[in-house]
């Protein structure tokens, strides 16, 4: 203690661009970390290297090389979680006050790596998003920053807080990554009961672009079906039929002109299940099911519901 006690006097008198007193600090952390890992004697050493580095930022506007070395080493080190938000939070405002956004961002992924916990890791993320977006010119790179963040809030449980975050990657998203952006908010809303018609339109807004992405293959990856089944899913537990019906006839129509038949074969069987079973309607059944048989001739089973269809039907 008394070793620390002095070093930190010593320190503390040279001038805040020496480098032998920043390395002092660092060491004394050090020291304190090692051989008094019960006391508070480190968190309290780190602490004073960062409201040093705090007070000359503000004062000067920029931090010496020293300090952010110092700063830099210590955020390497297991401090207590809030006196290394502060450090992290100091480095950040330093490099983008000398207009080094790139050091910036790399502090902030490496405080990513370092986070404690997911929440913390969220913090950074949406920092570094966006820094990528407003100081790198890389929105793109941003968006999906926004989005992994937002993932992270949703697995501790924080709906609101994720569902900003995705909403912060909308503006800057395009093609692929607004659909999953679309997608992201859609699973944010589909578990509160009272949003589950905000729900579909997110899902159906990611359908809608993944359709018209001129370079994609179409249903070459999750977010199609999956978006469809969430939709799928949400309008028969509210057994909402005719937002439904209207769903299946709008994915059927984005996926004609795929030409993918074992999917629309699937569409058009249960959208003519939706008219026998659920609006009573044979005669649009009929129609259905007749789609199916056109498309699968040797379909026994939809033969036969088509046979006895054509009987009931006015």
């Amino acid at each position: 203690d008394e070793y620390l006690e002095t070093g930190s006097r010593a320190a503390a008198a040279l001038p805040d661009d020496d480098e032998e007193g920043w390395g002092i600090m660092v060491d004394l952390y050090v020291i304190a970390s090692r051989e008094l890992p019960e006391t508070e004697s480190a968190a309290e050493t780190f602490a004073a290297i960062v409201a040093r580095a705090g007070a000359v930022l503000a004062r000067d506007g920029a931090l010496p090389a020293a300090a952010q070395k110092a700063l830099l080493g210590a955020l390497e080190s297991e401090a207590p979680s809030a006196t290394r938000l502060a450090a992290v939070k100091t480095l950040v405002e330093s490099f983008v006050r000398a207009g080094e956004a790139k050091h910036a961002a790399e502090v902030l992924q490496r405080a990513v790596e370092r986070a404690a916990d997911e929440r913390e890791a969220a913090t950074w993320l949406l920092e570094l998003a966006e820094l990528c977006a407003t100081r790198l010119d890389r929105v793109e790179t941003g968006a999906g920053l926004f989005v992994d963040a937002g993932d992270l809030l949703s697995a501790v449980g924080d709906a609101k807080e994720a569902r900003a975050a995705y909403a912060r990657a909308l503006p800057l998203a395009s093609g692929e990554g607004l659909a999953k952006v679309h997608v992201a908010l859609g699973n944010s809303l589909r578990g509160d009961p009272a949003r589950e018609v905000e729900a579909v339109a997110e899902f159906d807004a990611a359908l809608e672009l993944l359709a018209r992405v001129e370079t994609r293959v179409p249903f070459s990856g999750t977010d199609d079906l999956v978006s469809f089944r969430r939709i799928d899913e949400i309008l028969t537990a509210r057994r909402d039929w005719k937002p439904l019906e209207r769903a299946y006839r709008h994915m059927i129509a984005r996926v004609a002109a795929t030409h993918f038949k074992p999917l629309l074969v699937l569409l058009w069987r249960n959208l003519g299940e939706i008219y026998r079973s659920r609006l009573d309607d044979p005669a649009r059944a009929a129609q259905a099911f007749g789609v199916v048989v056109e498309l699968a001739p040797d379909d026994e089973a939809a033969k036969k519901l088509l046979d006895a269809l054509r009987v009931k039907k006015p």
